[in-house]
């Protein structure tokens, strides 16, 4: 006599809004003195009839007779899967906790695909990483490829900029354009006791509004396993960057990885050195990172991580040739002009009857003063970072970030300052003057009015000015994506990044103060 059996079960919160209290009501009686196995096997049968609420019945039941709980969350979330139910899946997933062996591998293999339905890449990366037979096949994975794209718009706003020693307000700037970048690589597994993979990529991209092209190609080796454990990488990377030319450069980094509850959490730390050709060495830099990614109990994502890199790199020095004159006392009314810095002969044009001629002829060979304004580029930087990824209808995924970074720069810069002791006209000569009482050079403009030479000298002479860069950003980005089957993933993305620096009213380079991007990505890794 078959008779139906109602039952509630005790399982942890992430279970709560499962429906786990329900009566079968399909004609799928469950035999009383059923064993575990069979009804596992009951419960297997209804999923391939696509009857879910039955199977879950049955897994339950299972359980109830002595099914261990990471037996009834592997297959509660191939349950979930069958109703396209993939954040729910993974939840019940994360929650496995199995010794090494044959059911890990199986969990494992069930966590890739919940990370490849719902777009979260890295991780299925480290996961797949670990397997080491794909499901179906009796062979060990060789092939590990990836191929990117993408497409956007980008705009940045910069800081004013002057140009010294005078001060001059170039301005605010602003540049936008498209962008466009590709990458593209393989990696392929090498045999013996050690997993190891060796492969080739390569990473080419233009932005247009930054007026850059930039390609890189590199070799590779990893080692070790990423899940669970440590592992290690080489690069040899080369490449053509806009502004430096063709570079070299070699990279050595190290991972660790480790697996909890609802989640993993992995440490990361490299060094990479880069070299124009010729053996200049162009910069080098260090970084670490800790993250950690769970689940919640509602199958939405989250991840926090802290980053901090050192950037050694030789600092920008841009030269502004000035012309250079040489008077006796920038304080007289008509000060004695000389042709050299040895005040040892005399100008005879000027002071004295002055017209276009004489003025023209004077103001046409000086001599030139370099004034050298120091911009370091090496500095210290902490990031850290949120990260929130949800499920959204019709099998869309999103994600929102929050990221603040501070950027030290050890070394200060440095240039050398004199205001204008008047506002220029177009046709004024503007110089630096050398003074002979004091042997200081002060800012000159010599103006040539109707036949009549005016000469104005600065109040204050140039002086060497040295402040150091601090910098705070903030940067939000959202995404959305939705995965196209075997072609991998779609997705949009928006950024904003907001800078605050020390040298925003004093900058002599140019600093973003504020930059925005809207980029189109598709990405595929098989």
């Amino acid at each position: 006599m078959m008779r139906f059996r109602k039952r509630c079960l005790a399982l942890p919160t992430l279970l709560i809004g499962w429906a786990l209290c329900q009566e079968s009501h399909d004609g799928n009686a469950i035999p009383e003195n059923s064993s575990p196995g069979t009804l596992v096997t009951q419960g297997l049968r209804a999923l391939d009839q696509n009857l879910s609420d039955s199977a879950r019945i049955f897994f339950l039941e299972a359980r109830a007779l002595g099914l261990s709980a990471d037996s009834l969350y592997y297959f509660l979330a191939e349950t979930a899967l069958k109703k396209f139910a993939y954040d729910t899946a993974l939840v019940f997933n994360l929650s496995i906790s199995p010794a090494p062996g044959a059911f890990q591998e199986q969990v494992l293999r069930q966590r890739y695909r919940l990370y490849s339905l719902t777009g979260l890449g890295r991780e299925a990366e480290f996961v797949r990483d670990s397997l080491e037979e794909p499901e179906g096949s009796g062979r060990k994975k060789l092939w590990e490829r990836y191929w990117g794209l993408v497409s956007g718009y980008g705009r940045e706003t910069y800081f004013p900029v002057y140009q010294y020693p005078f001060q001059e307000d170039l301005g605010a700037l602003e540049s936008n354009g498209w962008l466009v970048r590709n990458q593209a690589g393989f990696f392929r597994a090498l045999p013996g006791a050690i997993p190891m993979m060796a492969g080739f990529g390569y990473d080419a991209g233009k932005a247009y509004y930054k007026d850059s092209v930039d390609f890189r190609a590199s070799a590779s080796l990893k080692s070790g396993n990423p899940v669970g454990g440590p592992a290690l990488g080489l690069s040899a990377i080369f490449g053509r960057v806009t502004g430096a030319g063709d570079i070299l450069s070699g990279k050595v980094d190290g991972s660790y990885l480790f697996s909890f509850h609802r989640g993993f959490a992995s440490m990361h730390a490299g060094y990479e050195a880069e070299w124009l050709t010729g053996g200049t060495k162009r910069d080098d830099v260090f970084w670490m990172t800790t993250a950690m990614e769970f689940s919640f109990s509602d199958g939405q994502r989250g991840s926090f991580m802290l980053s901090g890199s050192r950037l050694r790199m030789d600092p920008q020095n841009s030269v502004n040739s000035l012309p250079a004159i040489y008077v006796d006392d920038v304080r007289k009314f008509a000060p004695v002009h000389y042709r050299t810095s040895s005040f040892n002969f005399r100008d005879t044009l000027l002071p004295g009857p002055t017209d276009s001629a004489t003025y023209s002829l004077y103001t046409g060979s000086p001599g030139t003063r370099d004034v050298i304004m120091e911009s370091p580029q090496g500095f210290f930087s902490l990031t850290p970072s949120l990260e929130y990824s949800f499920s959204l209808p019709f099998g869309f995924s999103g994600a929102a970030e929050a990221q603040a970074t501070l950027l030290f720069y050890p070394d200060p810069y440095s240039w050398e300052e004199t205001p204008l002791p008047i506002a220029a006209n177009s046709g004024d000569f503007q110089a630096l003057a050398l003074n002979r009482v004091d042997r200081q050079e002060y800012g000159a403009v010599l103006r040539l009015d109707n036949g009549t030479l005016r000469e104005f000298y600065s109040a204050q002479p140039l002086a060497q000015r040295i402040r150091y860069r601090r910098d705070r950003q903030w940067r939000g980005r959202f995404s959305l994506a939705h995965g196209i089957g075997n072609w991998g993933s779609l997705g949009l993305e928006a950024t904003l990044r907001k800078t605050e620096s020390t040298l925003s009213e004093v900058s002599s380079a140019l600093i973003p103060s504020r930059e925005t991007g809207l980029a189109l990505k598709w990405s595929h890794r098989w």
